[in-house]
């Protein structure tokens, strides 16, 4: 299925947002353009995805890792200081 494009002007998007908004969720893509340049883009939302779930267990069993070079050097300068 071929997916068909149409550009329309920022004021023409303001009055038909009601129509483009339907031809977007048909898979239509829509490009608002102001000044000639596409300034945003109406298209069907991809499949809903999981919400990020944080495997907390994972987290809490990791290690942490000793500081970094540029760590240590800031950290002994700043502790080297009277």
């Amino acid at each position: 299925m071929s997916k068909s494009t149409i550009t329309v002007g920022v004021r023409e998007a303001k009055n038909r947002f009601s129509e483009l908004v339907k031809m977007a969720s048909h898979g239509t893509q829509v490009l608002i353009t102001s000044h000639g340049e596409v300034r945003a883009q109406l298209c069907k939302p991809e499949a809903a995805s999981q919400p990020f779930q944080v495997d907390w267990e994972w987290l809490e069993g990791m290690e942490v890792k000793a500081p970094t070079p540029s760590e240590r050097i800031v950290r002994d300068d700043r502790d080297g200081r009277d």
